[in-house]
């Protein structure tokens, strides 16, 4: 390091007496001077760049924050895309380790952000599979299992696209651990059992195992305990339970087989392992499980004094734990909701969802005018079509009642007056080509039998409920009834009788009701006759309107109109 000093020292003094000489080179030696110092500090920058890195490789604690900070701004204006991915991840690095959560999480998303996720390589990928797994584990942590699994989801995802297999395995046996927080021991089964099959399917049959351990105490709490049983034995004798006991949160053998005998119903046995798992590790959470289980062994068999013994034990411990790591961990959790550390990518993502809604807004109300065009065409077009129905059928009924009334009257005329006879037989050939015209264009008999429109209006479908109920109508509704028949059929009631008699009340409903294709049961309890008296009441109106003889169904046919002209 002197010797680089002195170097310089040489090199700006050489220079200074030059510029002496020719000051023309001034303005050339200061640029290739900052160009000098700019690398210098540039390689400098790299070099402690480096250092961190594999300081945190070594698992080292990186307590630095100035270091960390200083490595950020300066890559942030002068490094590539993977020196700034790099300095930000080691940012985050070193929040995490001084218990920093919200900054630490804050530095693992714009880390993220620094990944060109559309051209991803094996580098980034490898990144981001880190990122993601440690911001993973914060959020652990700091019990907020839901978004953990999303982060371990996407680092899962990298982890594979770097062609990391065992790293991608890894990353997703921490689902786990985030469906046991939240009480779902099916999921956590689920997860330890394909954890295992996908280290199997690699070939890695030592960390195979390492999932039996949990997935024991899940077949325990399930009561499956042959399950729990073969779990076990490949946790203690065929996985890396013994490289793992050099960590003291490890240490839970002991208490999985305590707590399997525990369900077996060998008492002698759990307690034998859950004071073996005292012995075993000093973690609290560990010594914590063993209070546990002793306090319930002995609930179990009725043994007060030592029950009431590990049941203060685990609480003290609990209250000690609780003072220890719940108010950090409550500051850490509102901090994580409140801090900035999502502002940047938020802003970002608001842009595009405002621009998104914009969009959506536009394209719904495109739509909705659209519809609501086709929808007043439809409904402009349907009222038409039956606005034209229902003037064709008055017209028709007017035809076939004036083709009626002239064949009646040609009947009156005697032979001797042969001028009008032939008038009126050609006004007849008129008429009835005329009715066989539009029977064959527009109103043959299927056309109106399919003509639903006059048979489902509201009013009708009253007069209905009240006939299969078996009750009579209003009279405000027998008054709407007359009035949609007039509107639909004006002076059908006068052609009907040809002048000759006027129709009653009772006569006119009548009408009105076989014209709308009643059942003669509902007309019955309609106008309350019984079948025998509306027999004879439809025969005599019969007689009257046509003066002829003729049975109730020809009165039917006859104000139906379905006796067609010949």
């Amino acid at each position: 390091m002197e010797c680089n000093r002195n170097s310089c020292t040489f090199a700006a003094l050489t220079m200074q007496k030059t510029l002496k000489r020719q000051p023309g080179l001034c303005s050339v030696s200061l640029f290739l001077l900052l160009l000098l110092a700019a690398c210098t500090g540039s390689e400098k920058m790299r070099r402690d760049l480096d250092a961190l890195q594999e300081k945190n490789l070594s698992d080292s604690l990186l307590t630095d924050s100035t270091l960390a900070l200083t490595l950020a701004d300066y890559f942030d204006s002068h490094g590539t895309q993977a020196e700034r991915l790099e300095a930000h991840y080691l940012l985050a690095r070193t929040w995490t380790d001084l218990g920093q959560a919200p900054r630490a999480l804050d530095a693992f998303h714009t880390a993220a952000e620094q990944a060109d996720t559309t051209r991803l390589d094996s580098l980034s990928c490898h990144w981001l599979s880190r990122i993601y797994g440690q911001m993973a584990d914060l959020l652990i942590v700091n019990k907020l299992p839901y978004n953990a699994i999303r982060s371990i989801d996407a680092a899962s995802v990298y982890a594979q696209q770097a062609n990391e297999q065992a790293v991608a395995n890894m990353i997703y046996s921490h689902k786990g651990r985030c469906y046991f927080e939240m009480g779902l021991l099916d999921s956590v089964v689920a997860v330890e059992i394909n954890t295992s099959q996908r280290f199997l399917k690699c070939g890695d049959t030592l960390f195979a195992n390492v999932s039996m351990g949990p997935l024991s105490y899940c077949y325990v709490k399930k009561n499956m305990l042959a399950e729990a049983r073969k779990c076990l034995h490949l946790y203690e004798y065929h996985s890396v339970y013994n490289a793992l006991s050099s960590s003291d949160k490890w240490k839970l053998l002991s208490y999985y087989k305590g707590l399997y005998h525990q369900h077996a119903g060998n008492s002698d046995s759990a307690l034998y392992y859950f004071y073996k798992q005292l012995d075993d590790s000093k973690h609290p959470n560990n010594i914590g499980l063993a209070y546990q289980g002793l306090y319930q062994i002995y609930h179990h068999k009725n043994q007060t004094d030592s029950a009431e013994k590990y049941a203060v034990l685990n609480a003290e411990l609990s209250d000690s734990i609780f003072r220890e790591n719940t108010t950090s961990a409550l500051l850490s959790m509102q901090h994580l909701y409140d801090y900035t550390c999502f502002k940047q990518l938020a802003d970002k993502k608001t842009m595009e969802a405002e621009k998104a809604k914009d969009n959506a807004t536009f394209l719904f109300i495109l739509v909705l005018l659209l519809i609501m065009i086709v929808l007043l065409g439809y409904r402009y077009q349907r009222n038409r079509i039956k606005l034209t129905r229902q003037r064709m059928n008055a017209k028709y009924v007017t035809d076939i009642l004036t083709y009626s009334k002239l064949k009646a009257e040609m009947e009156t005329i005697s032979q001797s007056n042969i001028e009008q006879r032939k008038n009126m037989e050609m006004e007849l050939n008129r008429l009835k080509d005329c009715l066989v015209q539009q029977q064959s264009v527009h109103l043959t008999s299927e056309q109106w039998k399919k003509t639903e429109e006059l048979f489902e209006m509201p009013i009708l479908s009253i007069f209905h409920t009240a006939a299969s109920q078996g009750r009579m109508v209003s009279d405000e509704a027998w008054n709407e009834l007359r009035k949609v028949f007039n509107t639909m059929m004006p002076n059908y009631l006068e052609l009907l009788s040809q002048g000759c008699w006027e129709p009653n009340y009772v006569e006119t409903q009548l009408i009105i009701l076989t014209k709308f294709r009643f059942l003669i049961s509902e007309i019955g309890v309609l106008l309350n006759l019984s079948p025998s008296a509306l027999a004879q009441k439809r025969k005599r109106l019969y007689k009257k309107m046509t003066g002829k003889d003729g049975s109730s169904s020809d009165f039917d046919k006859y104000v139906r109109m379905e006796i067609m002209c010949s």
